[in-house]
């Protein structure tokens, strides 16, 4: 960023992205900030390995998250909860 910048330190680009935007860009949306772009720029990597999803945040992040989550080895090593209502009030939640 700016600070690695300002005290003259070469900063790599990131090696993964993903962007989730409901703008096109042959349509002038994003503001020219596409991937292609980043990498000209030396935001990502040359070989980053990237990815954009045109949807709404509010719909594809939940997905995605919950994708990473089956997938990775998150879960696995979570302790599970157990929540426990009454009526419409949380009364407790349990490391299980």
């Amino acid at each position: 960023g700016p600070v690695s910048e300002l005290l003259f330190q070469k900063e790599s680009g990131h090696r993964y992205a993903f962007q989730i935007t409901t703008d096109d860009p042959k349509w002038g949306g994003l503001s020219g900030c596409t991937f292609e772009e980043a990498k000209s720029w030396g935001k990502i990597e040359k070989e980053s390995a990237y990815a954009a999803v045109y949807s709404d945040a509010t719909i594809a992040l939940p997905l995605l998250v919950g994708a990473v989550l089956q997938e990775g080895k998150v879960i696995g090593r979570r302790k599970r909860r157990r929540v426990t209502w009454e009526g419409d009030r949380l009364k407790s939640i349990q490391f299980v």
